[in-house]
């Protein structure tokens, strides 16, 4: 069974950017995204993920209201906060497994990638 990943992030251009890099490096994996905390809520509700990002602000529902109601469906899926600021204690306290400065998440992903989808 293929892993699966779900982005959440708002810009489309950042959000393509990171699906390409995760279905580059693992390309059996199965990648999803959604624009805003709503339907990523939805998407993992329906479960099976071994891997979520999301970014912090996004319309409808931010990244960290998004990660405090998936913490409610799913304790144990990892989840890392997409940020450009220094959110990493609210993102800790919401729930979230990590962030990922999204000015430099092409050294800072491919590690957390390696951990989740081998």
């Amino acid at each position: 069974m293929p892993k699966k990943v779900i982005v959440a992030e708002d810009e489309q251009v950042i959000r393509d950017d990171i699906v390409e890099e995760i279905r580059s490096r693992y390309p059996q994996a199965s990648v999803s995204s959604v624009n805003n905390g709503r339907s990523l809520v939805e998407s993992v509700g329906k479960g099976g993920y071994s891997l979520v990002l999301t970014d912090d602000k996004m319309p409808e529902m931010d990244g960290f209201a998004a990660i405090r109601q998936i913490r409610q469906l799913d304790e144990n899926v990892p989840i890392y906060m997409l940020a450009i600021n220094d959110v990493r204690k609210e993102a800790l306290a919401a729930g979230a497994t990590g962030c990922i400065d999204k000015l430099y998440y092409e050294e800072r992903l491919p590690p957390v990638l390696k951990k989740h989808l081998g």
